[in-house]
């Protein structure tokens, strides 16, 4: 599913998405938020101090249902964002929803 606004909407379409499938008797294994920002829509200083922000704090992570934290831009993976942005970097960031 690719959808979202960071942060906050993301978190209601993943929840949206959960639900479609539980009333189709299917549970979710996991979910998997990334993100690429292609423009800022002038918040460009905006992004950039959230992201310092989050840089400092511990990523939440869950893992077969138990929380644990992960040091902050850790565990590097190539995300295929779809065609008109292609195959990106991301890292681990703690999101705040």
């Amino acid at each position: 599913v690719s959808a979202g606004i960071w942060p906050g909407s993301s978190a209601l379409f993943a929840t949206l998405c959960v639900d479609k499938l539980r009333a189709r008797g299917v549970e979710a294994e996991e979910i998997e938020m990334s993100f690429f920002t292609a423009g800022t829509g002038n918040a460009g200083a905006t992004i950039v101090a959230a992201t310092f922000l989050l840089l400092v704090e511990a990523a939440l992570v869950y893992s077969e249902g138990s929380p644990r934290e992960v040091a902050p831009w850790s565990s590097p993976r190539v995300i295929d964002f779809g065609e008109g942005v292609g195959e990106r970097r991301v890292r681990l960031l703690d999101n705040p929803d």
